[in-house]
């Protein structure tokens, strides 16, 4: 136990950040041996399968059709950001991407806040900052040194 606290729920946490991180690494590997479609397909399909895994755990059927429209509409934005991400995977090196992508965290933080009124706490703040400023160290020494182009 660190400092007196644990919660089985940081599990979940460690899972879904393993899960995005080698996401991210099969994104990256399958856009330079695959087309865009099928990375797209092999993402969903992925995801689809892990999700059914919980589902019959958690899952409560939609009861109006606010609820249903809702639900495409996530679907729908999700998919989207899915094409964005794999497609920035696939034209830059995943090093470009990464900072972007710590914008995540602001928008987590601004949404909690706007949704349920809770802010990040001190431990937080400090371990999305030094995520956020080891990835912008690592960005920063990547544009350093030279890129070594196949003759």
């Amino acid at each position: 136990m660190v400092l007196g606290v644990f919660d089985p729920a940081i599990i979940l946490v460690l899972i879904a950040a393993l899960a995005f991180s080698g996401r991210q690494v099969l994104s990256r590997f399958l856009s330079s041996v695959e087309n865009l479609a099928t990375t797209i397909a092999y993402t969903a399909l992925t995801c689809s399968f892990v999700v059914t895994l919980i589902l019959p755990f958690v899952w409560s059927l939609p009861t109006s059709r606010q609820e249903w429209l809702l639900l495409l509409c996530v679907a729908i934005i999700a998919g989207f950001g899915e094409l964005c991400v794999i497609k920035a995977l696939d034209v830059t090196q995943a090093v470009v991407v990464a900072p972007v992508q710590y914008t995540l965290i602001s928008w987590g933080t601004y949404y909690g806040y706007v949704v349920f009124d809770n802010l990040p706490d001190s431990w937080t703040l400090s371990g999305a900052s030094i995520i956020a400023i080891s990835g912008l160290y690592t960005l920063r020494q990547e544009a350093r040194e030279p890129v070594n182009q196949p003759a």
